[in-house]
């Protein structure tokens, strides 16, 4: 065989472009439900709820409408500010771009690490959220959702509950809850749901 030959043998195949940069997409997008931070380009920021977030961008609705190419800065808790673009727009979401990857301890805020156990626990999303609790004798009381899963929720208002016992949780536009509490304590009260709920929904119908 040639010397020619013996080198195109050796040669590497050829590495496919991809068609769509995000089909290269590496980093971990995590779930961002219940947490709003505020984009800022011109005189004001307002609010963009997080539906993603990512050491390079983010996802989420925008409070007034964003176009693709506009740059600013996303302020998140504490007043800490990382620059960012839009990269494109569906309706009233929008995917943002980074220009410096996010600090580490911006992007787990909220997140609640399981703990040990045969049975892992659900996420919890911290929360300030009024609602009306609805207990024995159709009597109405106020109170505040402080976090909340697909399977219950915490709240705080100091009730005078009893666990075992059940109740009815209205929270704006969204369906009413049916729950049982499980444990009171301090004013404090966790309540699980009689069935899991959707927390992309809860989180949208909550706010109306």
């Amino acid at each position: 065989m040639s010397e020619r030959g013996n080198v195109a043998a050796t040669e590497p195949a050829e590495i496919p472009a991809y068609a769509n940069p995000a089909e290269r997409r590496r980093d971990l997008r995590i779930s961002q439900l219940f947490r709003t931070v505020h984009f800022t380009f011109g005189d004001a920021p307002f609010e963009f709820r997080l539906r993603t977030l990512s050491l390079r961008g983010a996802s989420g609705i925008a409070a007034e409408p964003l176009e693709k190419g506009q740059t600013g800065t996303v302020l998140f808790e504490g007043g800490r500010s990382v620059p960012a673009s839009v990269r494109w727009t569906r309706e009233q979401l929008a995917g943002l771009y980074f220009s410096l990857p996010l600090p580490l301890d911006l992007l787990h805020v909220g997140r609640h690490d399981q703990k040990g156990g045969t049975t892992p626990r659900a996420r919890r999303y911290s929360v300030a959220r009024p609602a009306t609790l609805i207990c024995a004798g159709d009597k109405r009381l106020a109170v505040e959702i402080r976090n909340i899963s697909e399977g219950g929720m915490l709240i705080f208002g100091r009730p005078i509950l009893l666990p075992g016992q059940v109740v009815e949780i209205v929270c704006g536009a969204a369906p009413l809850l049916r729950c049982q509490v499980r444990w009171v304590r301090n004013g404090f009260a966790g309540l699980q749901f009689a069935a899991p709920i959707s927390l992309a929904e809860f989180d949208d119908q909550s706010r109306a």
